[in-house]
């Protein structure tokens, strides 16, 4: 079951009282599926791009971890499963692995 996450509003809601308490992190190091989203950009004052480095500068995750939160953002969504393949292959083309 994917969660998907916005740290942003976490923290702007009370949800967390402070950005080293949120648990992105260890959620992600116990294999949960989650995905970052950016609620509500315009009341939240993010986007999607700033919550990924956010929690690249944050909770050091690597580009790796950031390419895997984007796979489960196509794999978590309601599209049809060749939509989600030809996404997921987009995906793949376009970030180089180490």
């Amino acid at each position: 079951m994917p969660i998907e996450i916005c740290v942003t509003s976490n923290l702007r809601t009370g949800c967390c009282a402070e950005l080293a308490q949120h648990p992105v992190r260890r959620y992600f190091d116990e294999g949960l599926m989650l995905t970052l989203n950016s609620d509500d950009p315009a009341m939240f004052r993010t986007s999607l791009i700033k919550e990924y480095a956010l929690v690249q500068q944050t909770f050091g995750f690597t580009d790796e971890h950031l390419r895997e939160l984007a796979r489960n953002s196509f794999e978590a969504s309601f599209l049809p499963a060749e939509k989600k393949i030809a996404f997921l292959n987009l995906l793949d083309a376009a970030t180089p692995r180490a």
